[in-house]
């Protein structure tokens, strides 16, 4: 057993309601060219999720915990990744793309299509990778305030002890309670 790592999604209060029971019922995001292409999207951070629940006008937020050896960890360099990293690298040389990345719109289409081409080249259940939207703190530099880890996953089953947070219910990190949107 690996690192275990707890995490959160936000969703519509429906496609959550068998979450604890069936996790692998949570519905793939309907975005094809998501950030890290197709898949049901975490949060390692319950503020960051909780900002997303609020601006996509979702009703409910899920806490579950994952094993970090059940998906390729971009922030580790370890065998699976590098040999995940090399998948990419042949899918971009060999593929003929039409999407593009546009990082001042947040669209990542082209990460996407690579992610969704290559992710047949794992038994990984997801992918965890490292974000930044802003530009650096300082010209030319490596410094974001706004650094965070996204995970998606291909398959949910691996998801743990899965609960629905409800309305004032305290969330780790959090200083408020919880209020449904």
């Amino acid at each position: 057993m690996g690192k275990i790592i707890t995490l959160y999604h936000a969703n519509k209060e429906e496609n959550l309601a068998h979450a604890e029971d069936r996790p692998e019922s949570i519905p793939y995001s309907s975005d094809y060219h998501g950030w890290l292409g197709q898949g049901v999207y975490f949060w390692e951070d319950p503020l960051r999720c909780r900002q997303w629940k609020s601006d996509r006008f979702y009703s409910a937020m899920i806490e579950a915990t994952i094993d970090l050896d059940d998906i390729v960890d971009l922030m580790s360099m370890n065998p699976e990744t590098i040999s995940f990293v090399a998948a990419m690298e042949k899918t971009l040389c060999a593929g003929k793309f039409k999407t593009i990345n546009d990082r001042s719109k947040q669209l990542f289409q082209l990460d996407a299509d690579i992610i969704n081409r290559s992710r047949v080249s794992t038994l990984r259940s997801g992918l965890r990778g490292p974000f930044y939207l802003s530009g650096p703190i300082a010209s030319n530099g490596n410094l974001y305030k706004d650094y965070h880890a996204q995970i998606v996953l291909w398959d949910c089953s691996i998801l743990r002890k899965v609960r629905l947070i409800k309305d004032s219910v305290s969330v780790p990190g959090d200083h408020s309670s919880f209020q449904a949107g």
